[in-house]
């Protein structure tokens, strides 16, 4: 199933990213193969070469993941009502149409996904949230959690600019502290809201230092789709590149007035 909260611009190559996944999984193979599959974000073709880093043959690898594969949509097919991931999108959707970049199943770990997360704005896009791949393992639970991280590129649109301008040109910078609480607590906000509308329950200690858990979750989510045969990771890449990510990819990386809370 199509998904519009994807990574849009990858620079990192997908099968760099397996080790990083392999490191987290269990051992049991199905058990592995299952967290993978599960969430539904992972192509058959992605979780196959997951399973050939963690030391299956080729063969070994596509058949514990088709046999996953199968288990999770005999699931799916006696499962009635909705899952959570469709409030979990609504969510999503309503927090990309506050100027936020939202991304699912984001880069293999925080640290790529802090590096390579402003390759995904546009210029009217001022802050971001995300997950990434190691977090999405733990969709793949009965009650499913997810830990999202977030940050910003400027201050909030709440500030006005000449009013952040002084600030940020004020040697005295007890304001410009004040702008950097206001806009993740404006972003927290933003983020908590969009859940509460969706019904959505999460654990967040009301620290913007902290990432927020959206927890006990049918996630639900349907399999997962091939990738189109004539798509590399590099191809994707390029093709869906935007101008403002091209530019953006050329600068010197700057996030969240050069820190972010994650």
């Amino acid at each position: 199933m199509g998904n519009g909260f994807l990574q849009q611009n990858a620079t990192v190559p997908e099968y760099l990213q397996y080790g990083t996944l392999v490191r987290v999984l269990p051992d049991d193979r199905l058990r592995a193969a299952s967290m993978l599959v599960y969430p539904g974000y992972l192509s058959p073709e992605s979780a196959t070469g997951v399973m050939e880093a963690a030391g299956l043959s080729s063969d070994e690898a596509h058949e514990i993941v088709q046999t996953a594969r199968t288990n999770y949509q005999a699931h799916l097919d006696r499962s009635a009502g909705q899952g959570d991931w469709e409030r979990f999108d609504a969510a999503s959707a309503a927090i990309a149409e506050q100027g936020i970049v939202v991304r699912h199943s984001f880069t293999c770990c925080r640290t790529c996904a802090d590096d390579e997360i402003e390759l995904e704005r546009t210029a009217d896009e001022w802050g971001y949230v995300y997950f990434t791949q190691q977090d999405a393992l733990d969709l793949a639970y009965a009650k499913a959690s997810v830990y999202l991280g977030y940050g910003s590129f400027g201050p909030s649109p709440a500030i006005a600019a000449v009013e952040f301008e002084r600030a940020r040109n004020d040697p005295d910078k007890t304001k410009l502290n004040a702008f950097y609480e206001q806009t993740f607590d404006d972003l927290a906000r933003i983020i908590t809201s969009a859940l509460d509308e969706q019904g959505l329950r999460y654990e967040w200690d009301g620290d913007t230092g902290n990432r927020i858990k959206v927890v006990d979750m049918d996630w639900r989510r349907p399999l997962a789709e091939s990738a189109p045969e004539s798509a590399t990771p590099e191809s994707a890449a390029s093709e869906s590149r935007s101008p403002e990510a091209s530019e953006a990819s050329a600068k010197p990386k700057r996030r969240g007035f050069g820190f972010t809370f994650d």
